[in-house]
């Protein structure tokens, strides 16, 4: 009877295995459920559900970039790194160099980082070299060799990616001979044939792709081939490009039907000029965003391909800014489902990364010697030694993982929240560069917080020290021993604060501890608790630098029990700040109760009058209990109630709006106040108010387009009308922008606005808003001026009471720019001078770059800036006209920002030097 019922077993198994097989033939989508694919608009599951791609980019493994290595200014392709590590040690230990580096990068460990933390996916640069040797290496010229190497790196990688669900994206980012003159990204070698100046190279690319496809086709976690990484190559109307890429989609499409294929633009992936339409049915466009605002403008180019082709996109590279950058771009990107890709993984002694490799002491002995800073050459042995400490330190248990990065690519996202950076207690040294994790005007306050550079053409450095965190604070190295973390918050503004999120054991009255630094006199700081103030304007005496440090004390600062956020707020710039202590409770009836400060709210309809405790809120309180004083005259106190919004404070209603300007105090004259201890808080004289009403302009007066109060869906961009800045772009019917104005004579007024438009039909409402009631000015038509930065003024008539305003702008007919609005007496007249032209050429430079100037001599600076922002040449001519010829014959190749400016203008111009 058994045996008989494992016969039957086994045909029943046998019979199943039958169905699956023969059903895996029949139907071969069967097993295609995970693939990826262009459904319409967006990147969709074989079922047809959105995948949101969250990436992040291996930079540095396959193939090395000189920044990546500090390399960049006397090697910053792979072949040149390579060179100088092989003048050191020689080729056999070159190449062990290269096999540690390897394998040490990118570890099963790394992956698992990668998924624990959020990543979906991985965009995998990769090095043809590793695949298949050069075509003047070949053994038989002609033929095509393949090497394991590469193949075997992937291999290995996609099993484990698999068993993670983790999509593995096909980038080949240094193709055979390069793809463009930014060597860096490449591996571009000049002295020899280009991709696209030998057809062995384009072939050699075609073969590779095939070779790729047809070992991966059946991989449903290959999540695509991303062909070309940014081409940077002079290719009219990108024809050269095109006709490349099609060759690859149909070698591809010979054995792979399955995969996703993505096509990147020219000029650093975002020129598609002659890539459209699609031509093949599952494909996607990738463009790369860096330096540039994150706005609906700075990706319209982007989603404008997506919404006339009915295309996906995918933002395939990005990085290199702050966190704040890497928060508002990631919430840009999301908001509009289009996934991403982070650049790079890891790189060495850097702040702008998920993980920071630390750099030898050794490795910093080589680096000084190739840049010339050091006469002595490193032995064999040291430079050996030197290299192994780097590729240990490349294992992730050694790297410094930036969480702050990390919190702000996934929680901050979507969440205003903060998040504790370090674990804080109370009696604990809390080091000022350990705030909270968390957005701009939240956990911190700092006036740079991101660059721009591409928008406004000025590199602005967020964290001037470059150290320590990513964030806008500025931090940098700090040696007060012995109790430093290593670093101090320094370059402090006024206004810039920090928070920090501490468990407050048991209430109080404490002494505080801040350690600090000041070169001078002056320098001002303030302590608040969950938004109430702690104490008054602290003054600190100067230290005599800002490396040489001091203990201030400070007595009598009541805490009470439970977790708070104590908020340090700069009220003078000039201080360094390495930590502070709180300490030595006592009692808090053993402190008298007393006024701190007042500030009003942003309307200026009521104020609020701090205390150093929490008041009994049983007792009567009345207005005549206080004072109040405008621009030095005593006004009557309305109401006076206790506040609603803290335990700490009274809300003090004037019989007046306050108004932006004015200078406000109060005080305390009462006897009516007791804390909860049942104690009376003591009268007080008068105390500054902040006056938190947000700027108005007086008018007449002028007011630039971005120094707006509200912005309804506009966008802003560089200007180069005169004055520069910014201009207000990319309008839609119903937009708005409002501004705060305050009128202090009824007059009539001529309002001048400066727009630019290659529409004819353009137009505006001009509306003054009252007490929420909107009353329409007048209609501005915007005659077509031409182009977009090609500028005009256009003028109205109208008449303003006295009275504070808002002046809204909103659009009645898109689509135009507008750059400053000026309101002037009727009888005003403004003579703007007109914006000249300059033409550059050529571009791509070579040797020197030769500026077209108007005819009317004029004093000129030029100046050379890298993609990093670093200003690299710097040249002042006076009384210049006609062409100038500006050498660049010793610059490094690559990608710069040539500005031109004079006294009343400013042109930037990307400018590529070969």
């Amino acid at each position: 009877i058994m045996r008989n019922l494992c016969t039957r077993m086994r045909q029943l198994l046998l019979a199943c295995l039958f169905i699956v097989i023969y059903s895996c033939i029949s139907y071969p989508g069967y097993s295609q459920t995970n693939f990826l694919k262009a459904n319409g608009k967006y990147i969709t599951d074989q079922n047809g559900n959105e995948i949101l791609l969250r990436g992040m980019g291996l930079g540095g493994w396959m193939l090395q970039e000189g920044y990546m290595l500090q390399t960049a200014d006397f090697a910053g392709p792979q072949h040149k790194i390579r060179a100088k590590i092989e003048e050191l040690v020689g080729p056999d230990e070159t190449e062990i160099f290269y096999q540690n580096w390897r394998a040490n990068h990118f570890t099963v460990s790394d992956l698992d980082s990668l998924a624990k933390w959020g990543f979906n996916s991985i965009r995998l640069p990769l090095h043809y070299d590793l695949f298949t040797p050069p075509i003047e290496k070949e053994p038989v010229p002609g033929q095509i060799t393949w090497l394991e190497t590469g193949f075997t790196m992937v291999d290995n990688l996609l099993a484990q990616c698999k068993q993670r669900k983790i999509y593995l994206i096909l980038d080949l980012h240094a193709t055979p001979g390069g793809q463009g003159k930014d060597a860096a990204i490449s591996d571009y070698d000049a002295t020899k044939p280009s991709l696209w100046e030998s057809e062995a190279n384009k072939a050699k690319t075609v073969a590779l792709w095939q070779k790729l496809a047809d070992r991966y086709k059946n991989e449903e976690y290959i999540g695509g081939y991303d062909l070309i990484n940014e081409p940077n190559w002079t290719l009219p109307n990108n024809s050269d490009l095109k006709n490349l890429y099609t060759r690859i989609v149909q070698a591809i499409r010979t054995v792979d039907k399955n995969h996703l294929i993505f096509i990147e633009g020219n000029w650093f992936a975002n020129d598609f000029t002659g890539l459209t339409p699609p031509f093949d049915t599952n494909m996607a466009y990738s463009f790369h965003k860096y330096w540039s605002y994150n706005d609906a403008g700075s990706i319209k180019f982007a989603t404008d391909l997506r919404d006339k082709y009915n295309v996906p996109i995918w933002l395939g590279e990005s990085g290199e800014n702050s966190n704040a950058w890497f928060a508002e771009a990631i919430k840009l990107m999301e908001d509009n489902k289009i996934g991403w890709a982070w650049w790079p993984w890891k790189k060495i002694d850097a702040i702008a990364g998920t993980l920071s490799v630390k750099k030898p002491v050794g490795y910093q002995k080589m680096l000084d010697y190739w840049k010339g800073n050091s006469t002595t050459k490193p032995t064999k042995t040291e430079a050996v030694n030197a290299l192994k400490e780097l590729t240990d330190n490349l294992l992730i248990k050694n790297c410094v993982i930036r969480y702050d990065v990390l919190d702000a690519m996934f929680r901050q996202v979507n969440s205003d929240e903060t998040k504790p950076f370090k674990k804080h207690t109370i009696s604990s040294i809390i080091y000022a560069t350990d705030f909270d994790m968390g957005k701009n005007g939240i956990a911190y306050f700092d006036r740079d917080i991101a660059t721009y550079q591409v928008s406004t053409g000025t590199y602005t450095a967020w964290n001037r020290g470059w150290a320590y965190r990513n964030d806008g604070v500025d931090i940098e190295p700090c040696a007060d021993v012995p109790n430093t973390n290593g670093f101090a918050v320094g370059f402090t503004e006024v206004d810039e604060f920090m928070t920090y999120t501490v468990d407050i054991t048991q209430s109080g009255g404490f002494s505080a501890d801040i350690r600090y630094a000041a070169a001078s006199a002056g320098a001002k700081i303030q302590l608040f608790s969950n938004n109430s103030p702690v104490t008054g304007e602290i003054v600190l005496p100067s230290t005599g630098s800002y490396n040489t440090y001091q203990t201030l004390t400070i007595n009598n600062l009541i805490f009470y029990k439970g977790v708070q956020q104590l908020k340090i707020k700069i009220l003078s710039s000039g201080v360094n700040l390495n930590y502070f202590k709180i300490y030595n409770p006592v009692t808090i009836g053993n402190i008298q109760g007393k006024v701190i400060e007042g500030a009003t709210n942003a309307e200026g309809t009521k104020m609020q009058l701090f205390f150093n405790k929490k008041l009994w809120k049983d007792k009567t309180i009345s207005a005549s209990d206080f004072k109040i004083k405008v621009n030095n005259t005593e006004i009557a106190v309305q109401s006076a109630e206790y506040s609603t919004e803290s335990e700490f404070a009274i809300t003090l209603s004037p019989p007046a709006n306050f108004r932006y300007g004015d200078v406000i105090s109060a005080s305390y004259v009462g006897v009516s106040l007791y804390s909860t201890e049942n104690l009376p808080v003591e009268k007080s004289a008068f105390v500054t108010v902040r006056n938190n009403l947000p700027k108005a302009f007086r008018i007449p007066g002028t007011i630039e387009a971005e120094d707006f109060s509200f912005n309804n869906g506009f966008s802003f961009e560089i200007c180069t009308d005169v004055g520069g800045g910014k201009n207000a772009a990319y309008t839609n019917a119903g937009d708005y922008l409002d501004y705060r104005i305050q009128v202090t004579q009824a007059q009539q007024l001529m309002f001048e606005f400066r727009v630019a438009t290659t529409f004819t039909n353009s137009s505006f409402d001009v509306i003054k808003v009252k007490d929420n009631i909107e009353t329409t000015i007048q209609t501005v038509n915007v005659p077509n001026t031409g182009g977009w930065q090609k500028w005009e003024t256009v003028k109205i008539f109208n008449g303003l009471d006295v009275g504070d305003y808002i002046l809204r702008i909103k659009v009645k007919q898109p689509e135009f720019n507008l750059n400053w609005i000026k309101i002037s007496a009727s009888n005003a007249i403004r003579n703007q001078p007109e914006v000249p032209e300059i033409t550059i050429y050529p571009n791509p430079a070579k040797g020197f770059v030769t500026c077209q100037l108007p005819e009317t001599p004029n004093n000129y600076v030029f100046k050379l800036i890298s993609v990093s922002g670093k200003t690299v040449q710097t040249t002042t001519e006076n009384n210049l006209t006609g062409n100038f010829v500006l050498t660049t014959g010793n610059m490094e190749k690559g990608i710069y920002f040539l500005h031109i400016s004079t006294k009343n203008f400013n042109k930037v111009q990307k400018l590529v030097i070969e």
